[in-house]
């Protein structure tokens, strides 16, 4: 019994490995999808306030700053942060049940 299921660690971690990158490529690619429509949305906003044009890239400027430092500074690190958790989640929940196996002397 203690073979059969030893046996399925290895494809339950490249399983769990494998949906972690498909978790990975899919929030990355929304966090680019959102970063695009908040940019278009920032140009639309300012254009429709009615202020002179450099009050406009004044304030454009402003709320780009913003938009930068949330997409490409917070939103990057948080997204990364909790994929290097996962990460250790997965490593730790399918090794050491695998580790503790090999210890049983089966």
């Amino acid at each position: 019994m203690a073979r059969i299921i030893g046996s399925f660690f290895p494809t339950l971690t490249l399983a769990a490995l494998d949906g972690l990158a498909q978790y990975y490529e899919t929030t990355e690619s929304q966090l680019q999808s959102v970063k695009q429509k908040e940019r278009h949305q920032i140009i639309n906003e300012t254009k429709n306030w009615g202020l002179p044009p450099e009050d406009e890239w004044i304030e454009w400027d402003l709320a780009m700053q913003e938009h930068v430092a949330k997409h490409d500074i917070l939103f990057v690190n948080f997204l990364r942060y909790s994929y290097v958790v996962l990460l250790f989640l997965i490593l730790e929940s399918q090794l050491l049940p695998a580790k503790a196996g090999s210890l049983g002397g089966d």
